[in-house]
């Protein structure tokens, strides 16, 4: 009996542990777009010097404060991507990441760019999503 008992408890002990490692881990990524939006606002006058040294042809920076720089994808619209990371399991992946148009227009990052079927969704003033 004390056997069938251990093994319940330490059955239930392991999804605890289980169930809290993925609340844990949701809670760290629910503010990921807020903390993006403000080391965007913070480091603007930077990342934008970035941006236009890769646009000029100037790929020497991989990485700004942690930030991974991805380069320029050229278009109707040429854009720097940045990439804060992500997480999950593909196909359900969740990417983050921003990036830098010097004509200001929004434009379907380079992993949408050859996908059909996403379009930009507005969220706020000057913001958006693509779904």
């Amino acid at each position: 009996m004390k056997g069938k008992s251990f093994l319940r408890k330490k059955k239930l002990l392991v999804l605890f542990l289980v169930l809290l490692g993925l609340g844990g881990s949701a809670i760290r990524f629910a503010d990921k777009q807020g903390r993006i939006f403000r080391f965007v606002k913070k480091n603007a006058n930077e990342l934008e010097k970035v941006a236009v040294s890769c646009l000029g042809g100037n790929n020497s920076v991989e990485y700004y404060q942690g930030i991974k720089v991805e380069g320029l994808y050229e278009g109707g619209h040429d854009i720097v991507e940045f990439s804060s990371g992500g997480f999950g399991i593909v196909p359900s992946s969740t990417y983050y990441g921003f990036y830098y148009s010097p004509e200001d227009v929004p434009v379907a990052t380079a992993f949408f760019m050859n996908c059909d079927g996403y379009s930009l969704v507005s969220e706020e003033k000057d913001e958006g999503a693509w779904f």
